[in-house]
This record gives C-alpha cells, structure tokens and sequence, in this order.
C-alpha cells in the first residue's frame, strides 16, 4: 500500500470526510486529496501534526505496527471505534470495520494475514459493496462471525480457533484459565503472547495448520477414493 492509501484508510476509519480530518489538522482539503493520490508527500510538520490527532507515522509510512499513534489522541480514537455498546446499531460495513479495528486494527493487517484482496475488502468496508462467498469466507477464517457482520445478532466471533484465540485476547494473554480447553492450540503457548506480532504470527500458524490438517484429509480421502475404484 502506499502512503496515500493508508491516510485514505485512516480518514475514512476514524473521521466522517475528508473534509472533516482536513479541518483537524488544519490543512487546505485540496492539499490533502493530493496527498491521498499520491502527488504529494506529507512533510515535516504535517508528520507531526498527524501524530497529534493520532495517527502513526511508522505505520504511515512503512506499514508497520498499529494505525493509531502511541499517545493518548491514538488510544482515544481507537477506543471510540472499537466501543461494543453502539455495535448492534450500525450498518454491516460499519460492524465490519469496527470489527476488524479492534481485533487486527486495520484493514491492511487483515488482508496480509489472510490474502485478502485488498481493493475488494476496502469496497466492501468502506463503499458498502456487497460482500461475497469468497469474501465472507475469509471473514469466517480471520475469526469474524459473518452472521453477526450481516445482521447483528450473536457473537461477534465465530466457533473456530482464530475466533477463541481472538475472545481470548481480551481477557489479557497472562490472566488466562491455563485449565481451559480452550487454549489448546497446536504447539504454541498461549500465555506467551506479549504483542500484537505475536498474535498475528499465532493465528497464521493455526490457520496453517489447518489448511495442512484438510489438505492432508482430502489427499486420504482422494486416495481411498482410487483404491477402491
């Protein structure tokens, strides 16, 4: 992604308009779609005016760690976004990225993780595209309870690993129940996860996994198949 994409994304997760971040940071809004495009580059100061209101440069940038800046505006942004109590309210698409902002914090996060295409995730996010088996099918994957996206009722999280490891997160890694089945997961420690890294690198190593476990039951099944044809 570039770095007008990744304002794009910011923008459009924690502020109404354009128009609305561009009175913000106190910057001209034609200025800004330049930026967004591509035929600027954000200097010094307008770097530093983005931390302030919350977002972060590293991740702006490079790509790398949390959209939202490690300081009270970035913590308070997030916080505002991922509040439960207004969930069952919103729209799908809304669900969806308040969703995917409090379990993996940005969209680009998510579509690394899980080879989500990028462009139709964003469309599905943000434009209110409609989203399609394949789509809801990654959803389902990435821990997303895809019934509760569409209409809002139940979990928010689905009945598979990536969905326990992603309940699990909010008890705190180091208060969990080690009695618990639920902290079963191939060979690696649940109570050692410290950073979001760490969860990432988790929940790609259960996913892989069981893409292995499948991928392995259909060539037995395909070969049984064969021996008694």
């Amino acid at each position: 992604m570039t770095i007008g994409e990744r304002l794009e994304l910011f923008i459009h997760t924690c502020f109404d308009s354009q128009i609305a971040f561009s009175k913000e940071v106190d910057i001209d809004a034609t200025y800004l779609n330049r930026i967004i495009h591509n035929k600027n580059t954000p200097g010094t100061e307008l770097l530093i005016k983005f931390i302030e209101i919350g977002l972060s440069i590293d991740w702006l940038l490079k790509g790398i760690g949390s959209m939202f800046s490690n300081n009270q505006a970035g913590q308070e942004l997030k916080k505002n976004i991922t509040a439960k109590d207004q969930f069952n309210k919103l729209s799908p698409s809304e669900r969806l990225r308040r969703w995917i902002s409090e379990n993996y914090d940005n969209l680009e996060n998510l579509c690394n993780i899980f080879n989500i295409d990028y462009i139709q995730a964003y469309k599905i996010a943000y434009e209110s595209s409609v989203p399609g088996v394949s789509f809801l099918s990654d959803l389902n994957n990435a821990g997303c309870n895809t019934e509760w996206v569409l209409s809002g009722n139940g979990s928010p999280y689905e009945n598979n690993p990536v969905g326990t490891i992603l309940k699990l997160k909010k008890f705190g890694f180091e208060n969990l129940p080690i009695q618990s089945n639920e902290i079963k997961f191939e060979d690696v420690q649940i109570n050692e996860i410290k950073t979001s890294q760490d969860l990432y690198y988790l929940i790609k190593k259960v996913v892989s996994n069981e893409l292995d476990r499948r991928n392995k039951n259909e060539d037995y099944i395909y070969n049984t198949d064969n021996d008694s044809a």
